[in-house]
């Protein structure tokens, strides 16, 4: 069995649609300064 989230495969028959796949990401308001610190750790800085 392949799953896939594109419309076609090439050189395989689609069997069956199961529908679009929905998700939900939940970020955190500093997670732009957190990866800023991130990086500032990686190659140094202030």
């Amino acid at each position: 069995m392949i799953i896939t989230t594109t419309s076609m495969i090439e050189g395989t028959p689609i069997r069956q649609y199961l529908g679009i796949a929905t998700g939900e990401v939940i970020m955190g308001a500093n997670v732009f300064r957190d990866f800023k610190a991130s990086i500032t750790d990686l190659v140094g800085g202030r």
